[in-house]
């Protein structure tokens, strides 16, 4: 029987762009000890092959005839994004995600550790005061992962926040560069939000460019997947208030230290998310130099510092293989 002999590397990458993932993505989910001329080898195709499957979906098929294809897994692949947003770059984002979400989820697996969602929805609607902090606590706490991508390749779209579900497993990854805690907490539930009613039923990924209920911008494009993940973030901050109708009744704030000082008090009486109220005065108001003043009366720039702390925390809940723990490295 004749020996198989691989296509050149040139019609290896050729055949893996078709499916979507340009070299660009592929310099960056492969490990740091590969090396092109390991694709002429039987051995390192098959190293590959897996690589692909494992972090991208992408299947390598070996034909009757000896020639060799690549094909996507079934998946949902959705993209949220405003009309201007580069498709193309959108796309590369979202399998830059996956393959980080889906590595994350490997190791979920080889800990044999579950997800329990019930528990956890039934958690977060307990919290007294919902903050960055305390929700990103509680995924962690149910072993869902959520990760900050802050070294995003700048040729790619970055994204404000993506979910990744590999059959029963979900990851929340983050890359919006807002430093505020409260404008991050708004992305991280309307990611939640996606997860609660299900707009995944199977694996795949939701990229959202952009989220619409706190863009300055009202040019969002929508569609109902949207309004539920908004309406679900919502709910959790405003803790079932009308904050609308307070807003409208308060009429003009003249004063930064004047609208965080309402906000607290809110909070206090009727646990609405402070810095939540603020960025929504600010949106109604269409006043943001006010609104982000204010923000800095009830919080400290530290959104990446709070999903950093818990990352480094599950580098020691669980255990990792070498090259996934690379791979998670090199985009923090």
């Amino acid at each position: 029987m004749e020996q198989f002999k691989p296509p050149s590397k040139a019609a290896i990458y050729k055949k893996v762009k078709d499916c979507g993932a340009s070299k660009a993505i592929l310099k960056r989910i492969l490990p740091e000890w590969w090396h092109d001329d390991l694709l002429l080898t039987n051995s390192g195709l098959l190293q590959f092959s897996l690589l692909l499957k494992n972090r991208l979906g992408i299947q390598m098929e070996l034909e009757d005839k000896g020639s060799i294809n690549f094909s996507l897994l079934p998946a949902s692949i959705q993209f949220k994004k405003r009309s201007s947003t580069d498709y193309d770059k959108l796309s590369a984002s979202a399998l830059l995600a996956q393959a980080i979400g889906k590595t994350f989820i490997k190791t979920l697996r080889y800990n044999e550790v579950e997800q329990n969602l019930e528990r956890f929805f039934r958690e977060l609607s307990q919290l007294q005061n919902v903050d960055l902090n305390g929700v990103v606590t509680a995924l962690w706490d149910h072993n869902i992962p959520v990760l900050y991508l802050d070294k995003f390749p700048a040729a790619f779209s970055r994204p404000a926040g993506t979910i990744v579900r590999d059959s029963d497993l979900y990851t929340i990854i983050l890359s919006h560069k807002h430093r505020s805690p409260s404008t991050q907490l708004f992305v991280l539930l309307h990611e939640i939000g996606h997860m609660k009613f299900g707009h995944l039923s199977g694996s795949g990924v939701i990229t959202d460019a952009s989220v619409s209920a706190l863009g300055e911008s009202l040019k969002e494009e929508t569609d109902e997947q949207e309004v539920e993940a908004d309406q679900f973030a919502l709910d959790t901050l405003r803790n079932g208030v009308d904050i609308q109708n307070i807003i409208q009744s308060i009429g003009f704030i003249q004063r930064p230290a004047e609208l965080a000082l309402l906000a607290q008090k809110l909070n206090r009486e009727m646990n609405v998310n402070p810095g939540h109220f603020v960025l929504s005065y600010g949106r109604k108001s269409r006043n943001w130099p006010l609104a982000h003043q204010a923000l800095k009366f009830l919080e400290q720039g530290e959104a990446q510092n709070i999903f950093k702390k818990h990352y480094l925390h599950a580098l020691n809940k669980y255990e990792f293989k070498k090259d996934d723990l690379e791979l998670l490295e090199r985009m923090q």
